[in-house]
C-alpha cells in the first residue's frame, strides 16, 4: 500500500507537542481525503473515517504492527526530512559554488568539479556533516571519506552551477 501527502502545509512555529500540518491523503494514487493536526499533543484528524479504517486494518498486518497515526506521521517525517535535506544543500551550495567554479578553471579538459555534501541524522536532526568540492572521477573517494570522517550516511551531488546530480544514501541514525 502507497500512502502519500499532498498539498501539505507545516506549520514550525504552531508545533508544540505534536507537527502542526495539514494535507491531502492519497491511498495507492487515489485521493481519500484530508489529514491534519493541530500541533497540540492531540491525534491527527481524518477527513475520511475510511481511509483511516483501511490504513489501520492495513497497519495490523505490518511486523510491527501501526495505526494509521504512524502510518501518516512516518511519511510526514520522511517529507520533512526531505525537504530539510533540500534546504540545507541549497544553503551549502550558495556557499560552495564560487570554489568550485575556481577548480573547473583549473581542472584538465573533459574533468569536471562535482560538490559532494554529506548528511547524517541525529535523533530527528539533519545535520550536513561534510562538503567538498572534487573533481568526476573522485566522487566516490570523496564519499567514503565523508562517511568515516562525518558519519554521514546519505549524499547529494551538483555541478558547478547548482543543479543535482545524484542524491544516494539512507539518511538513518548515527550509532
Amino acid at each position: 500500500m502507497e500512502v502519500t501527502l499532498r498539498g501539505l502545509r507545516y506549520h514550525p512555529d504552531m508545533t508544540e507537542e505534536t507537527p502542526c500540518f495539514s494535507a491531502s491523503l492519497y491511498i495507492d494514487g487515489k485521493r481519500r481525503g484530508t489529514v491534519s493536526n493541530n500541533g497540540q499533543g492531540g491525534a491527527h484528524r481524518f477527513g475520511e473515517w475510511t481511509a483511516q479504517r483501511e490504513l489501520d486494518e492495513w497497519g495490523k498486518k505490518q511486523t510491527p504492527p501501526v495505526d494509521a497515526e504512524e502510518v501518516v506521521s512516518a511519511r510526514l517525517d520522511e517529507m520533512l526530512l526531505a525537504k530539510d535535506r533540500k534546504d540545507t544543500a541549497k544553503r551549502l551550495m550558495r556557499r560552495m559554488r564560487p570554489e568550485a567554479r575556481r577548480k573547473q578553471q583549473h581542472a584538465p579538459a573533459g574533468a569536471a568539479v562535482l560538490i559532494v555534501v554529506g548528511f547524517r541524522l541525529d535523533a530527528k536532526e539533519l545535520t550536513a556533516v561534510g562538503i567538498l568540492a572534487v573533481r568526476n572521477c573522485v566522487v566516490e573517494k570523496a564519499k567514503q571519506v565523508l562517511a568515516q570522517r562525518d558519519g554521514a550516511t546519505a549524499f547529494d551531488v551538483f555541478n558547478c552551477e547548482g543543479a543535482l546530480i545524484e542524491s544516494t544514501g539512507e539518511l538513518r541514525r548515527a550509532s
